[in-house]
């Protein structure tokens, strides 16, 4: 079965689980991104916001990511996979 999930179920339901991973804004980012790929991919998606919390995570900057994430290593070589920007500078990433 299949059941079409809108922005305001997708942050309704991820603010209930998990109501400190995400702002509201980076939920929405969020949402967007995981909208386009589905349509991209041609595939659909399953809600686990467990699974989502695991998977990615919302900084204020990309150097609160890499300090957050890389405790060694030089910050201007470490990649980060930036799925979306959004607002003053926030990134969501997903994480390794």
């Amino acid at each position: 079965m299949y059941y079409r999930i809108h922005q305001f179920d997708f942050t309704s339901v991820m603010r209930k689980a998990r109501p400190n991973n995400f702002t509201y804004s980076g939920l929405v980012a969020l949402y967007k991104y995981l909208t386009e790929y589905e349509e991209q991919a041609e595939a659909n998606l399953e809600l686990d916001p467990i699974a989502l919390c695991c998977e990615f995570s919302e900084y204020k900057s990309k150097l609160e990511a890499i300090q957050d994430l890389y405790i060694d290593g030089d910050p201007n070589e470490i990649e980060l996979d930036i799925i979306c920007t959004f607002g003053n500078g926030r990134i969501i990433v997903r994480n390794e």
